[in-house]
């Protein structure tokens, strides 16, 4: 399913550089987690495909099937297979890992509105067409440093940005 995807393959072993393995540490994150994924987005992703037999336990859960989760509930889902820059796309992909859903279509919201892209709020498939002009004009770079600005922005605004600075260091490594 994902094993021949170099792009998502790439994006996601990002994702698994930055998040690592099980950690229920409250001193580093505010619920346990391993490979970025948190008992919730498991729980869901068993209901939502209950044909798929993966892991119910967080601590158990193997490379492969967070693998399989971020492939058909972020990286399907959420159409980020569809944005052309890379760069922009990989972005993208953390901050759907790092926050809700929610919260990073606002943001992608809020970065086209102020690089000039004035849109409602859409859906992230229909984002995707700007994504891609503003790829195709050679502003990715331009565009990424806003959204990085906002996402930035957005965490600092955490009542636990103090306490996991590690955030900001994170994106600004992206």
């Amino acid at each position: 399913m994902y094993k021949d995807d170099d792009k998502f393959n790439l994006l996601v072993n990002t994702v698994f550089n930055e998040e690592g393995g099980y950690e229920d540490s409250p001193k580093k994150i505010d619920q346990p987690t391993n490979m970025g994924i948190i008992q919730s987005t498991l729980s869901n992703f068993n209901k939502k495909h209950s044909d798929l037999q993966i892991s119910s336990s967080l601590k158990e859960l193997s490379s492969d099937e967070a693998k399989l989760i971020y492939k058909l509930d972020f990286y399907d889902h959420y159409h980020i297979e569809s944005i052309n820059d890379f760069d922009t796309s990989k972005v993208v992909m953390h901050m759907f890992v790092m926050l809700t859903p929610d919260s990073a279509l606002n943001l992608l919201h809020q970065s086209l509105n102020d690089f000039g892209y004035p849109c409602k709020k859409l859906l992230t498939k229909e984002m995707i067409p700007m994504l891609n002009k503003i790829s195709n004009n050679g502003k990715s770079k331009d565009f990424k440093d806003i959204l990085k600005r906002n996402y930035t922005d957005f965490l600092r605004k955490s009542p636990d940005a103090k306490k996991y600075k590690g955030w900001f260091s994170r994106i600004e490594r992206l």
